[in-house]
């Protein structure tokens, strides 16, 4: 075997159950001979982290397998774990610095590589692959000039024996602690500010995606993950500044949420209603409009239908394992104490809708639909999800990035929130 730590093969394990408001994720770029590589850009997003990523990279290993190599600046303890229904391979560090998460390429079976902060002290890489295949070694080897090279054999395997639920394959030799949070730990940003006098109401304000999962991406290769935080932060603001408004965010920086903690944080907030901000792609890249889009068990149309089926992927990406949990994804059943929350988020959508066709705002001709959203299934608040735009259309990438096009949008969202609210006021 060659120098560097010893690899442990150990049998099915069960994550630590991740805590409420800090599930983040991390990945980067690479390649040896015949690979593909790159860079880990910095990033300030780990501000306590002193462990750097300095590159990634893929090759071609005899057999048909694929070496997958990173480059870190001292020894850290890792995991490497395998997760189905999709196959993913994945690996946990530290919290570790690099850019503040995003997607590439990969090379043969595996598709892409998705990295990005995954919770309050974990970083993870994703690796999704195209066919069945597992790790056949794990370990280290000394860099010159000091650091650590992490390396990951993968290598093809029948579907049979790829594991039915999440197993740990290999470990560092110090071992990978359960994430658990550190009673000195900071207090997470993204919750809201102390209140007042209750009076004001509460919108909570979730920009979708984060960390490991980027969203869509725009026609200039930007991520949708960024373009809808900025928004969240920008109409939190503007709402604030109203007066009328208690306005927080579900994430306030690059992090993974899962998407039922999106529901549990909203609610723990006593949120009067969930605004769900995302950016549309579209593979007809003349395709341009907002939309907004309401909860139903049945879909208004195939288009709402395959993008529920998108956004409900959240978690999968993230490299969750959801096999206790496939009601979530697969389908979604509406409850009797939930029809009041729906008939006031039908309310809110038409309202929207209007505003934002009597704006400069471009919608789709169909601009309000309905499906089955997991993250809009929260029965104490009328929830509601807003596409603000196609940024797979340049035209309309660039519109939602310009000044006039971000103060239309937000501008239209605060007008329509304020009737809303007016409007339940005096019933």
């Amino acid at each position: 075997m060659q120098t560097g730590q010893v690899v442990l093969r150990i049998g099915f394990y069960t994550l630590a159950a991740w805590g409420l408001m800090w599930s983040l994720l991390a990945v980067g770029d690479m390649s040896p001979r015949g690979g593909r590589g790159g860079q880990a850009p910095r990033h300030a997003e780990a501000q306590s982290a002193s462990v750097r990523v300095d590159g990634f990279r893929f090759g071609h290993r005899e057999g048909g397998g694929i070496r997958f190599v990173m480059e870190l600046s001292q020894a850290v303890p890792w995991r490497v774990f395998a997760i189905g229904s999709p196959y993913r391979v994945v690996i946990d560090l530290p919290i570790v610095e690099w850019d503040s998460g995003g997607l590439i390429d990969g090379l043969g079976f595996v598709a892409n590589a998705r990295y990005g902060r995954f919770s309050q002290d974990r970083s993870r890489i994703v690796l999704d692959l195209s066919q069945a295949a597992l790790p056949e070694a794990t370990f280290t080897l000394p860099r010159d000039g000091g650091g650590r090279r992490l390396v990951v054999d993968l290598a093809p395997v029948a579907e049979s024996a790829f594991p039915e639920k999440l197993e740990t394959l290999f470990e560092s030799e110090e071992g990978f602690a359960k994430t658990k949070r550190r009673a000195d730990a900071p207090p997470l940003p993204l919750l809201r500010p102390a209140l007042g006098a209750r009076g004001k109401w509460v919108v909570v304000i979730d920009a979708g995606h984060g960390g490991v999962d980027v969203g869509a991406i725009s026609a200039t290769k930007k991520y949708e993950k960024n373009l809808v935080l900025s928004y969240a932060k920008d109409l939190r603001n503007a709402l604030n500044a109203t007066g009328e408004f208690d306005a927080v965010l579900t994430r306030n920086d690059d992090r993974f949420i899962p998407l039922r903690e999106r529901i549990s944080i909203a609610e723990a907030l006593g949120g009067d209603i969930f605004l769900s901000l995302h950016a549309d792609a579209n593979p007809s890249r003349k395709v341009r409009g907002a939309s907004v889009y309401t909860l139903s068990e049945k879909a208004s149309d195939k288009e709402a239908t395959a993008l529920a089926a998108r956004e409900n992927r959240s978690d999968i990406l993230a490299g969750i394992d959801l096999t206790e949990h496939t009601g979530l994804v697969s389908q979604i059943l509406i409850d009797l104490s939930q029809r009041d929350a729906i008939n006031a988020s039908q309310d809110y959508a038409n309202l929207l809708v209007t505003d934002l066709r009597e704006s400069k705002v471009r919608t789709l001709q169909r601009a309000k639909r309905s499906a089955g959203f997991a993250v809009l299934k929260s029965p104490n608040m009328p929830s509601v999800l807003v596409e603000i735009g196609h940024i797979s259309n340049a035209d309309e990438e660039k519109y939602l990035n310009s000044k006039e096009g971000r103060k239309e949008v937000i501008n239209v969202l605060v007008s329509s929130l304020r009737q809303f609210f007016r409007a339940r006021t005096e019933e």
